[in-house]
C-alpha cells in the first residue's frame, strides 16, 4: 500500500500530484533544502487539498536537472516544457509528441527519454516506461526524477529489491528533498516494515501534516506498529483538515482504524467526510459499516438505507 492505496505510486491522490510537482519549483528553491521543501509542500497541500493525479503523472524528472537546461529558451526545452503542461492537462498524447521532439538535442535528451518512461508509466506501460526510464538514467545517471519514475515501475512490478534500490540512491542524491525520502517509506509500509517507514517519514512528518495522504501513510505505520495512542493522535490532525480531502482517502483512513478497532475514531473522519458535500454511495456504505462496528446498528441502518 502507497500512501493507504491499493496499488503502488501510479494511482496515488493528492500527495503525490504535489510531491511530483515540487520538480518544477525554481530551482533556487532546490537549494533551499528540506525546510523550504516541506514548507511548499504544505502550502500546496493547504491549496489543492482537491486535487487528485486522476489521467497525469507529473514529470519528476527534471528533479536534479542542471539549471540551465530549466531555465534555457532553445526549442528542446520549450518542447519538454510543453510536454509537462500538456500532462498536467491529461494530454498524454501530445506530451509524448512534444518530448519526442525533445530527444533531438543532447542537452535536453535524457529529459525526453525521463518525460516518455513517465509517459507510460501513467499508461501502465511498464516494460517501455522501464525502457525508456533507464535510457534516461544511461545519460544522466544524476536525474533523480528518474529514479523515482523507475522504482514505481519496479514497485508495480513486484520487483522490491530493485525498487528499494532505485529509492534509496535517489535519497543519496537528494538527501534534503522529501520526495525520495517518502517513496522509500512507501516502499517500506507496502511491505509491511512499518518500523522502517516510520524512521524515514518521522523527520519530515510534522511538517507535512497538512496532508492526507501523509497522515494516511502515518496511520499505517502507527497501527502496523500497535500503536494506538498514536493513531488516535493523527485522527485528531485529520480533523483539522480543511475541504476538499477527497472522500475516497477519509474512507481509507476509516477502515484502516476499523481494522484496529478505532470505530469511534473512524465514524469522527467519515462524518466530516459526510459535511463537506454530496454523500456518495460509498460514503453511505463506510459510514454504515462504521457505525455497525461501534455497536451502533440504528444508525447503521441509516446508512445503509
Amino acid at each position: 500500500m502507497w500512501v493507504g492505496l491499493q496499488q503502488p505510486v501510479v494511482a496515488g491522490l493528492t500527495l503525490r500530484l504535489i510531491l511530483f510537482r515540487l520538480a518544477f519549483r525554481p530551482i533556487q528553491m532546490q537549494r533551499m533544502g528540506a525546510k523550504a521543501d516541506c514548507k511548499w509542500i504544505v502550502r500546496r497541500a493547504r491549496s489543492n487539498c482537491s486535487l487528485t493525479l486522476g489521467s497525469c503523472v507529473l514529470l519528476v524528472a527534471l528533479l536534479g536537472l542542471p539549471a540551465y537546461s530549466v531555465s534555457a529558451t532553445n526549442s528542446s526545452t520549450n518542447h519538454l516544457e510543453r510536454a509537462v503542461a500538456l500532462i498536467t492537462q491529461g494530454d498524454l498524447n501530445g506530451a509524448e509528441k512534444e518530448a519526442r521532439l525533445a530527444l533531438a538535442k543532447p542537452s535536453t535528451r535524457a529529459v525526453a527519454w525521463a518525460t516518455l518512461g513517465t509517459i507510460r508509466l501513467q499508461q501502465k506501460k511498464l516494460a517501455d516506461s522501464s525502457q525508456y526510464l533507464e535510457k534516461a538514467l544511461q545519460l544522466s545517471p544524476s536525474l533523480v526524477g528518474a529514479r523515482l519514475s523507475l522504482g514505481q515501475v519496479y514497485a508495480l512490478q513486484g520487483k522490491t529489491a530493485r525498487a528499494r534500490q532505485m529509492f534509496q540512491k535517489a535519497l543519496e542524491l537528494a538527501p534534503t528533498n522529501p520526495i525520495p525520502r517518502l517513496n522509500l517509506a512507501q516502499l517500506e509500509a507496502t511491505n509491511g516494515n512499518y518500523k522502517a517507514s516510520l524512521e524515514l517519514v518521522e523527520p519530515i512528518s510534522a511538517t507535512l501534516r497538512s496532508s492526507p495522504d501523509c497522515l494516511l501513510l502515518l496511520l499505517m505505520d502507527h497501527l502496523g506498529l500497535e500503536q494506538k495512542d498514536s493513531a488516535r493522535a493523527l485522527v485528531a490532525d485529520w480533523m483539522t483538515l480543511g475541504e476538499g480531502v477527497p472522500p475516497a482517502l477519509s474512507i481509507e483512513f476509516s477502515k484502516l482504524l476499523i481494522d484496529q478497532g478505532l470505530a469511534l475514531e473512524a465514524i469522527q473522519v467519515l462524518e466530516k467526510a459526510k459535511g463537506t458535500g454530496p454523500v456518495s454511495f460509498d460514503l453511505a456504505f463506510a459510514l454504515g459499516g462504521a457505525y455497525l462496528a461501534n455497536g451502533d446498528s440504528k444508525r447503521a441502518s441509516e446508512h445503509y438505507e
